[in-house]
């Protein structure tokens, strides 16, 4: 892919070098090599864990789910000359399902944000008040029944 970029006038000429004699995919082309080193350490220190850059990733992919889509319905308007109905039709389609991946992966952002930012739902901090009394309910439930069966001391 860099050589045909290379060969557009895309990037600019590269150190290429070749890694076997018998196959000649493989190769190794150092500035590329930082670039992604340079782009995976920027991803560390922007998404800090995995869960986030988990998200940020499914964003990308329904991101590119979307954008694909776009491209083909224009390349089978202008190029192949689909009728509207059937432009529309597709794009309804499998639009509407992109577009509801996306949107769910951006509700994950954003739930993420108001959780971190301490602006949850009402309905999760009562889920979570109810919760902490009935975990505290039955610790003393189990400390009465324990010390209901115990004999008291005698002696030192």
């Amino acid at each position: 892919m860099s050589s045909e970029a290379t060969r557009l006038g895309l990037l600019p000429r590269l150190s290429v070098r070749h890694t076997s004699k018998s196959e000649g995919g493989q190769i190794y082309i150092p500035e590329i090599n930082w670039i992604l080193f340079v782009g995976v350490l920027a991803l560390i220190l922007i998404f800090q864990t995995s869960t986030k850059l988990a998200t940020a990733y499914g964003l990308a992919v329904t991101g590119t789910f979307l954008l694909t889509t776009s491209l083909f319905l224009v390349l089978a308007h202008r190029a192949w000359h689909w009728p509207m109905w059937a432009l529309i039709l597709f794009g309804v389609i499998v639009g509407g399902v992109e577009l509801s991946i996306f949107a769910a992966n951006l509700l994950k952002i954003a739930s993420r944000r108001l959780d971190s930012a301490g602006l949850r739902s009402h309905h999760h901090r009562h889920h979570d008040d109810l919760a902490t009394r009935y975990r505290l309910h039955r610790q003393a439930a189990a400390e009465r029944r324990g010390s209901a069966g115990r004999l008291p001391r005698l002696g030192p």
